[in-house]
């Protein structure tokens, strides 16, 4: 497979414990937005690929990192440990230099 193609096609997907976590930080962040920031926030794409019950696309990771990074020290003490798990996976996604595999 090409690079081209893998990247075209490569996603994360997680456990369902930290799916959770990443759902309610991506809610935390858009809920925090002003109706003036966007039209459209980057965190709709990743949240409706969980709602979904789909894989996130790499170009919506450091968007879900963000929202984890936003969201976890006020979290609920139940999602500290999906939580890191989550966003230690995402952190390690984007650090990849070569071509990108599902966790």
């Amino acid at each position: 497979m090409s690079d081209h193609d893998h990247e075209s096609t490569s996603a994360t997907e997680f456990p369902r414990e930290e799916a959770w976590v990443i759902h309610a930080a991506l809610l935390a962040q858009i809920e925090g937005m002003s109706d003036a920031d966007v039209s459209a926030p980057a965190e709709l794409k990743p949240l409706r690929s969980l709602e979904a019950d789909q894989r996130i696309e790499e170009d919506s990771l450091e968007v879900v990192q963000d929202a984890l990074v936003n969201h976890l020290p006020n979290a609920p003490f139940r999602d500290d440990q999906p939580g890191e798990t989550a966003l230690r996976a995402v952190t390690d996604e984007l650090d990849q230099d070569g071509p990108s595999v599902p966790l």
